[in-house]
């Protein structure tokens, strides 16, 4: 009786491991755009995501290391060879960067050799195109893709480092790569739109301290604007 005990066992867990275990949390029997909703509920629930990942806009490569938490936001991005040293808090976007960054902005260029290195605050007309990514706009883009893109309404599995995820894919053949077990988190996008890239993201729910830079100027008066 006892062999035939632990036999049950044994073959009730390996069914479980088969169907995903315990801990699968049903997004592979969804459609495509529930799942992306699930992935982006599971985002702004988080609240706190750190990515990371590259990609090309209108002909400029860039990458992204950052920490998007709440409407805030810490890290850095290169684009097109300069590196940006970004901090989003209380409403205000703050920018370290090199002098060239703020010539090829069309600072005069005494001017931007003396912003060298220094923080700066970013007018609030500009501050979107410097940080183009917030953890709202992350989970709205999930749900609704901006590239005009549809979501598929199928849906495959698959693994990404060793996880089981959930991919779910779009017309132009972008993916999206959904935990498939515990909470349905988005792990990776692959963008193959107008503006190709990947990013993949970590650390949900991680929350961090981000504070101003002190000292920072701002631009709107060094510039003379």
């Amino acid at each position: 009786m006892r062999i035939r005990q632990l036999a049950a066992v044994a073959l009730a867990a390996a069914v479980l491991t088969a169907c995903g275990g315990s801990d699968d949390n049903g997004e592979g029997a969804k459609k495509g755009p529930q799942v992306a909703s699930d992935a982006a509920s599971a985002l702004e629930k988080a609240d706190a995501v750190h990515i990371t990942g590259g990609g090309t806009s209108n002909g400029v490569t860039s990458t992204v290391d950052l920490r998007l938490q709440g409407p805030d936001a810490t890290g850095s991005i290169t684009q097109g060879g300069q590196k940006l040293q970004l901090v989003s808090v209380g409403g205000k976007v703050y920018v370290e960067a090199p002098s060239a960054f703020w010539a090829q902005s069309g600072v005069p260029q005494a001017t931007a050799g003396a912003l060298d290195g220094k923080w700066v605050i970013v007018p609030d007309s500009a501050a979107a195109s410097v940080l183009p990514v917030t953890l709202k706009g992350l989970a709205d883009e999930l749900r609704k893709p901006t590239s005009g893109a549809t979501i598929n309404d199928a849906v495959h599995t698959g693994t990404l480092n060793g996880k089981k995820v959930v991919v779910v894919t779009q017309s132009d053949g972008s993916t999206l790569d959904v935990a498939a077990t515990g909470n349905p988190y988005p792990l990776r996008t692959v963008d193959k739109g107008p503006n190709p890239g990947t990013v993949t993201a970590g650390d949900f729910g991680k929350k961090t301290t981000i504070t101003a830079p002190s000292g920072a100027l701002d631009l709107s008066q060094v510039a003379g604007g």
